[in-house]
């Protein structure tokens, strides 16, 4: 007997079944990762925590109170993560007024995402991102820390060359105005 809805696919992976929750993943992989995409704006990014999202649902599975409503389950899981890596974000002071800025951090995560995948480039300095010591998470964390604090860096500078622009600006007109009176 083929198993075809999400209760039974639920059930069955509640009760051991080794390939239903595979079965689950395939039916929503890609309307999950579409999802995160739009909100997050990075393909990479969107995979990451397309996989953090079925990782939770499979963990948290037994909390689901009615299997069919799984699609659903997982459609608030998806938001909560993606609210929780922008509220990261914007937490740390990072704002997407530049846009250079955010694909500056992207990059940065997207170096993250091959490292996670590539488990033999984590045990080097990749990219200056420093080796792997023990818990990927807490790295990870980390690395999301330092890409922000960097991100503050050049936004604090861009805020004190404005305002030396502006000084600058105010003095050389203050000058001509000095030059022009008698």
């Amino acid at each position: 007997m083929m198993i075809k809805n999400d209760s039974e696919l639920v059930n069955s992976t509640l009760s051991g079944g080794e390939t239903a929750f595979t079965l689950l993943v395939q039916k929503y992989h890609k309307s999950i990762h579409a999802i995160v995409w739009r909100r997050i704006k990075d393909y990479h990014i969107a995979e990451e925590i397309t996989q953090d999202v079925f990782l939770q649902a499979y963990n948290k599975l037994s909390t689901l109170k009615d299997p069919n409503k799984f699609g659903r389950w997982l459609y608030v899981i998806t938001k909560q993560f993606c609210t929780k890596w922008l509220q990261l974000i914007l937490d740390n002071g990072l704002t997407i007024e530049n846009f250079m800025h955010y694909a500056s951090c992207l990059s940065k995560r997207h170096i993250l995402a091959f490292l996670e995948d590539n488990p033999d480039f984590q045990k080097v300095n990749f990219f200056g991102i420093p080796p792997i010591q023990d818990d990927w998470e807490k790295y990870k964390m980390a690395v999301v820390m330092d890409i922000i604090a960097t991100e503050k860096e050049v936004r604090e500078q861009d805020e004190q060359n404005h305002k030396d622009e502006v000084a600058d600006s105010a003095l050389k007109t203050a000058l001509a105005h000095l030059k022009s009176c008698p």
